[in-house]
């Protein structure tokens, strides 16, 4: 029998939110969360009505948090906040109406007319039919605004159409058997069934994170690889520093600005500060003074530094900071002394982090070498 009350209508509402809090990213900006097989088994337990409300209210909460975190780490808006309330309610809006349409279109609500109970052929022909229409069609309406926004089809359908679907799909049987087992004098049955439906989605996020940081780890020994050949091949200071800024950028996307300081080939009391700007491309070349700003609370106590929002730093960048908000150094030692420094620049705050802080030190090592030589 379909399901009117409250506690049902939370008890599904519950799952869908744990399952997009558990959702991770295929691709950059597009985050994948395995809750559509328990849109379908809402529908079918609760009615097409019911359950389009509820993942219209569940996708519009969940985009709205995720927007309000990037803006949080953003030093200013990618595009203008009417723009982005918009996808916040056209994202769940559309996800809700578009389960309400299914579900009205294969006659989800006719399942229990004069209070028969179908039969489990029955409801995994509902199941399969109604999901497998929700994923194509919600996939293909992505994929038209990304084409619009100027993204390739083919890359949207290898990267996230085709996994997504198939992922999303492979949870299609545990759906049929939410809604051939549910019953609302069993709430511990659906207890149980709900909990297995978020360990296999908290199974994939673990798997998908774990590729993700093996892809990185594997980008990480190429970059390391690739400067080691570029600072071994430089005999001269100006091509090494050259090569130096162009390797750390690329290994590093959060970064803006590459600064490297160092004596240069004259010696000195005064640091030259090497500066390659990502956007410009271009260099700029600047002398400091020995423990000026960041730069010299590294080289003075040989340590690591990251600064995750200079505004709320006490310490300043010198010349030529405007807009930096985040920042990390490390020290370049050469026969025992910190005697100059790498560091990395955002105009974003918390731009950084641990793998950043890693990569940066392993580059410096390198750096020292060839800058001994």
């Amino acid at each position: 029998e379909r399901s009117t009350g409250a506690l049902p209508f939370f008890l599904f509402l519950v799952v869908i939110v744990a399952a997009r809090a558990m959702a991770f990213r295929l691709v950059p900006g597009s985050v994948l969360a395995l809750d559509s097989a328990f849109y379908v088994a809402a529908a079918i337990c609760l009615g097409s009505i019911a359950a389009g409300r509820m993942v219209a209210l569940a996708l519009t909460l969940d985009a709205l948090l995720r927007l309000l975190k990037d803006e949080r780490s953003a030093v200013q808006r990618a595009e203008p906040a009417a723009d982005s309330l918009a996808y916040v309610l056209y994202f769940g809006g559309m996800t809700g109406a578009l389960l309400m349409a299914c579900g009205w279109i294969f006659g989800v609500d006719r399942m229990y007319d004069g209070g028969a109970t179908p039969g489990v052929s029955s409801v995994a022909a509902a199941v399969f039919t109604v999901g497998t229409t929700l994923l194509v069609v919600h996939y293909a309406i992505q994929g038209l605004r990304l084409r619009l926004a100027g993204q390739s089809t083919r890359t949207y359908l290898r990267a996230l159409a085709l996994p997504g679907i198939l992922s999303e799909a492979s949870l299609m049987p545990l759906a049929a058997v939410v809604v051939h087992f549910y019953h609302d004098d069993n709430a511990l049955g659906f207890v149980l069934l709900g909990t297995t439906y978020l360990l296999v989605n908290f199974v994939f996020n673990r798997l998908s994170r774990a590729s993700a940081e093996l892809r990185v780890r594997v980008r990480e020994l190429e970059t390391l690889n690739s400067t080691a050949r570029r600072l071994g091949a430089s005999l001269e200071l100006q091509p090494l520093v050259e090569a130096v800024a162009r390797e750390t950028l690329a290994a590093i996307p959060a970064a803006d600005i590459l600064a490297l300081t160092h004596r240069g080939s004259g010696g000195g009391d005064r640091l030259l500060v090497d500066c390659l700007d990502r956007e410009r491309d271009a260099f700029e070349r600047v002398h400091v003074d020995r423990g000026q700003g960041a730069a010299g609370h590294v080289m003075a106590t040989g340590q690591t530094l990251t600064i995750a929002d200079l505004a709320a730093s006490e310490l300043d960048l010198g010349p030529g900071s405007t807009g930096v908000r985040s920042w990390l150094g490390v020290p370049i030692v050469m026969y025992g002394t910190c005697d100059g420094v790498l560091a990395v620049q955002s105009r974003r705050p918390r731009a950084f982090g641990d793998r950043d802080r890693r990569l940066l030190e392993s580059i410096a090592l390198q750096v020292a070498s060839a800058l001994q030589n």
